[in-house]
């Protein structure tokens, strides 16, 4: 037994290092592919074992950064100086870096990751000290130093960009960010004016702000581009409710009638819908808001021209003095960090954030016709999957009720985990028929009509009861 142990120890100290880097871009790939899957498919396994590569991603890394550190730091002790074994390792520690900026398709698991935004801050600076404190113990004034402090870059721009984009999506900041600024302008003695004199009268007088939506009808673009311009006008509108504020009642009468006319069907209410929600689960859970900006190009610039240098010059680099398993080890590292970038340009260019952005650019500008040509993707991608898994949960209540509880849970203690397991493993996700569609948008345009009819009603009754008190007077 105690042989045993010493032989687990002896090639851990040996073969660790290696198993937990190469573990660590596993997790990259796992979390870049079920993320995306997340928000299309709903399946109790992709949720359990994304939940489990989403904790796990930062510790192996953060693990392995500090094994690489305190193995580097205790030979530099004893021997005085770092072998060129050890500078190869230490060439991994910006990689570690890039992994704990995690994929671009998921930042938080859930909405309460978005309040450690500070504690993740924190993190950054820690771990960005750390690579530098490798970079500086072992690869100053080597061969490598040069493409070293390159992937520290791109490993501190994509852990930045984390920990920003989960401050942007932090409740406290959503709200500021919605809150309309005061812009009272040359005619709010005027507006005053008009809105004390109004409530006076007996009116019921609010101040909202108008959300300008362009005429659709101005705009010669095809259908799908109509109906991706109308869901991100209704998702600056609605985002509020995400947020716990409410949305004005000049804003619902606008948005009201887009749900209207002999054009509007139910497939196309539910499509504008499902585009609406799909911008919002990107504002809450990953860079898609920072990234579908001018500062996206700038990234995915620097993420791909560096590691593609990187392993351009690394390829022609003297590798005399490395081991074969770590040269394999490096050329997966960096092969990883282009398929990710690669994978995550692909999602940015087939996504609805960047085809809305291009309708509203010129036709025939060079950015736009790239995106028109690289854009292929999105007819492939949407046409294996939708936007959403296109079913509703189902929760017997009588059958649960009925249904026996298992032993193990019939402890006080675990009856409430037992509450949990009920919750999402008793449930059974239904398809979401277009007869179901058909008859929820009914009922929601009656409901909406007849409203409006009662609105209509009290409104002029209101109004012949202020003129009749008039001609009294």
């Amino acid at each position: 037994m105690e042989i045993s142990l010493t032989n687990a120890h002896g090639l851990w100290k040996e073969w660790g290092l290696q198993l937990l880097v190469l573990f660590s871009l596993f997790l990259q790939f796992t979390l870049a592919t079920l993320a995306s899957w997340r928000k299309s498919i709903f399946r109790n396994w992709i949720q359990v074992v994304l939940w489990t590569t989403y904790l796990s991603a930062d510790s192996i890394a953060t693990l392995a950064l500090g094994i690489m550190s305190s193995r580097l730091a205790n030979m530099k002790e004893t021997k005085g100086t770092i072998d060129t074994k050890s500078q190869i390792m230490a060439f991994w520690a910006p990689f570690l870096l890039l992994h704990l900026g995690g994929p671009d398709t998921i930042t938080s698991y859930a909405l309460e990751d978005n309040e450690l935004w500070l504690r993740h801050l924190a993190r950054l600076c820690v771990q960005v000290g750390l690579a530098f404190y490798i970079y500086f113990l072992a690869l100053w004034g080597s061969t490598l130093w040069i493409l070293a402090a390159g992937m520290i870059l791109v490993g501190f721009i994509r852990y930045a960009e984390r920990t920003l984009c989960l401050y942007l999506a932090s409740e406290g900041r959503l709200q500021g960010s919605m809150l309309p600024r005061p812009d009272f302008g040359s005619v709010y003695p005027r507006n005053v004016a008009r809105y004390t004199l109004k409530k006076e009268e007996g009116y019921r007088v609010g101040i909202d702000e108008l959300t300008r939506i362009p005429a659709l009808e101005d705009h010669s673009v095809k259908d799908f581009q109509a109906t991706l311009d109308k869901a991100y006008e209704l998702f600056n509108i609605f985002k509020l409710l995400f947020v716990g504020l409410n949305v004005s009642f000049v804003d619902l009468g606008v948005s009201r009638p887009m749900f209207k006319g002999p054009d509007m069907k139910a497939v196309k209410a539910f499509e504008i819908v499902e585009i609406e929600l799909g911008f919002m689960y990107d504002l809450l859970y990953t860079k898609a808001p920072l990234l579908n900006r001018r500062w996206g190009i700038i990234r995915w610039v620097i993420s791909l021209f560096l590691p593609c240098a990187m392993l351009v010059f690394f390829s022609f680099h003297d590798k005399k003095d490395y081991s074969k398993v770590d040269i394999c080890i490096t050329f997966s590292l960096i092969s990883g960090a282009i398929l990710l970038e690669i994978f995550s340009l692909i999602l940015a260019i087939s996504s609805d954030w960047v085809h809305h952005w291009r309708i509203q650019r010129p036709k025939g500008s060079a950015i736009s016709s790239a995106i028109t040509f690289f854009s292929f993707s999105r007819s492939l991608r949407w046409s294996r999957w939708s936007r959403w898994s296109n079913s509703v949960a189902q929760f017997s209540l009588l059958g649960s009720s009925m249904r026996k509880r298992k032993g193990i849970f019939r402890y006080p203690r675990l009856a409430m985990l037992g509450d949990v397991v009920e919750r999402n493993f008793y449930i059974d996700y239904k398809e979401l028929k277009e007869e179901i569609k058909e008859l929820i948008f009914k009922q929601m345009t009656d409901a909406v009509t007849y409203m409006e009819k009662q609105v209509g009603l009290k409104s002029a009754l209101a109004s012949l009861k202020l003129e009749a008190s008039e001609l009294l007077k």
